[in-house]
């Protein structure tokens, strides 16, 4: 048996020896995948570490509520009230066009929060007005503006752009980085090209919505957990929960909600309709008895004319009359003055 395992050695050093490139090839290639592998399982702690401390320094949402019938004031109360939410805030975004060079790219634009989601101006500072913005760091940097240069926005859709913001040209005054951006990649769209170049941040001010486009909530408890943990997993699971018991009701709400307005504006429609239709009928009417008017109007008139001719016909009776008379009485006369 020790002579069986002892040729097996003599055969694996003389396989080593005849191909010893491929040997230490295999054996390096297996090193550095294994020392790739021990680096990230020893890293994978620290780098979640570091993602969980700034998301609880820049106060990231924990969920991230949105809906097709937009966010109302009630919705953020009922969120508000859950028995698992800590806060929630409302905000508002949308998609649009801004041209950089001969092209066209897509700006994610987003209110500015109070409390969560909170910006780390690189350069320059915050808005102050509806005209001015902060503008991705990133996106900055790729192009050729600069501080103090206007955004000239576009709405890429059929809609108007002052349906969802008050102005049409924005001032950059400062750079920025979001916590809701990790990575490179800014997210897709429905306009443009489908994907998002930059994002900017404005003041609420600047949006003419009259409903949010998201609800931001931030998680009891989670803060305290380690992101990525089975903890907090959870903690956001038990949250989501109870946001699909409101759903419904609160989604039902708003599309009663919508209808009613919907049907105010039929009402309003339908009242002015109603209007305009009695003022033209009344107008009708008013033409009408003028028209009426002038046609009796042109009809005594007619009689007048008729008469008038009547009166002419018996007027040139009596002149012929007359003049016949009157060489009645010139023959007599000539007569009488032959007798003489």
């Amino acid at each position: 048996m020790k002579k069986k395992k002892n040729m097996l050695r003599k055969d694996f050093l003389m396989e080593i020896k005849g191909s010893i490139g491929r040997f230490l090839s295999i054996f390096l290639i297996v090193a550095l995948g294994t020392s790739l592998f021990v680096g990230i399982t020893a890293t994978e702690p620290d780098m979640i570490s570091s993602g969980d401390k700034y998301g609880d320094e820049s106060n990231l949402m924990d969920i991230k509520v949105v809906s097709t019938y937009g966010l109302t004031e009630k919705d953020l109360s009922s969120i508000e009230h859950l028995p698992s939410v800590d806060s929630a805030e409302g905000s508002y975004s949308v998609d649009v066009l801004c041209g950089v060079g001969e092209n066209m790219e897509v700006l994610h634009v987003m209110s500015l929060i109070e409390e969560m989601n909170q910006v780390a101006v690189t350069e320059g500072r915050f808005p102050k007005s509806s005209k001015e913005c902060l503008v991705d760091e990133a996106f900055l940097s790729s192009t050729e503006y600069e501080i103090g240069d206007v955004l000239e926005l576009q709405s890429g859709t059929d809609a108007e752009l002052t349906d969802s913001l008050k102005e049409e040209k924005l001032k950059i005054v400062g750079a920025c980085n979001s916590p809701l951006y990790f990575g490179e990649a800014r997210g897709s769209s429905t306009i443009g090209k489908g994907t998002v170049g930059g994002f900017l941040f404005v003041q609420p001010e600047t949006f003419a919505m009259d409903v949010y486009t998201e609800i931001f909530v931030m998680v009891k408890e989670a803060k305290e957990a380690a992101a990525f943990t089975e903890e907090y997993e959870l903690l956001v699971e038990e949250a989501l929960e109870h946001l699909q018991l409101i759903q419904d009701v609160r989604c039902e709400i708003r599309k009663d909600d919508l209808a009613g307005e919907a049907q105010l504006q039929i009402d309003d429609a339908r009242n002015e309709l109603n209007e305009k239709k009695k003022e033209a009928e009344e107008l009708f009417q008013e033409n009408e008895d003028k028209l009426n008017s002038a046609a009796l109007e042109l009809e005594l008139g007619k009689v007048q004319i008729d008469a008038g001719k009547i009166g002419i016909e018996s007027g040139r009776a009596q002149l012929e009359s007359g003049r016949a008379q009157i060489e009645t009485g010139k023959a007599e006369l000539e007569a009488g003055r032959g007798v003489n």
